[in-house]
């Protein structure tokens, strides 16, 4: 926990965000005395309408940097009926966009997200314990605009499971699945569902391997 808020440093904005989120805010269910809260680094902008529902059964650090000092942005925006939900210990590092839009859930589960994701909720987005999210890769579960005669729905749920390797630039869409143990290879496009323990690649993500076992 100590170690959690000294990347806050002494930054006013950050401080308050800190105690008006975890003390203050009757939306937010948090428990500073367990270290279940919300770490928001410097420069990070964030937006929480009154109606946002934040549940921190873990901690959630938002905005690390990887070079102190740095300015780079980190932005947080919860709509009025969105829903965030946090378990165990999660980073969101510098330059990431995370949005959730009115009535849609966010959870969140021991995961590391790199440098400039960007997460866009409308519906449900699920990520995973011990899940790895490469940098500037971007997680949808909606098209954001209607098309008509489609036959699918533009908003659909995107659950990544757990122990997942997402690597850089890689662009997750609507409706997905990514089993346990699964690798995406960088700059992979996932329009379809991805079995546990396979590495896909490609645009569109195909299966390139079976029975993956990666570390961290």
């Amino acid at each position: 926990m100590a170690k959690a808020l000294s990347y806050m440093g002494l930054s006013p904005r950050a401080w308050t965000w800190f105690l008006t989120i975890n003390l203050l805010r009757k939306n937010t269910r948090a428990d500073v005395r367990t270290g279940n809260v919300f770490v928001p680094e410097r420069w990070c902008r964030i937006r929480l309408r009154s109606g946002a529902r934040m549940h921190m059964e873990g901690r959630l650090l938002l905005g690390h940097k990887v070079i102190r000092g740095s300015r780079l942005e980190t932005r947080l925006i919860l709509d009025d009926g969105a829903t965030l939900e946090v378990k165990g210990r999660c980073s969101v590092f510098a330059g990431s966009y995370v949005r959730a839009y009115e009535g849609a859930t966010l959870s969140l589960e021991d995961v590391t997200v790199s440098e400039s994701v960007a997460v866009v909720c409308r519906k449900r987005i699920s990520i995973g314990a011990g899940t790895l999210i490469g940098r500037n890769t971007e997680i949808r579960d909606s098209d954001a605009h209607e098309i008509e005669g489609s036959a699918r729905s533009s908003i659909e749920p995107v659950t990544i499971g757990r122990h997942v390797w997402v690597g850089s630039r890689v662009l997750i869409l609507k409706g997905v699945t990514i089993g346990d143990g699964a690798v995406v290879a960088a700059g992979a496009v996932v329009t379809h569902d991805v079995p546990p323990g396979c590495l896909v690649a490609g645009v569109p993500a195909r299966v390139e391997r079976e029975n993956v076992v990666w570390t961290a």
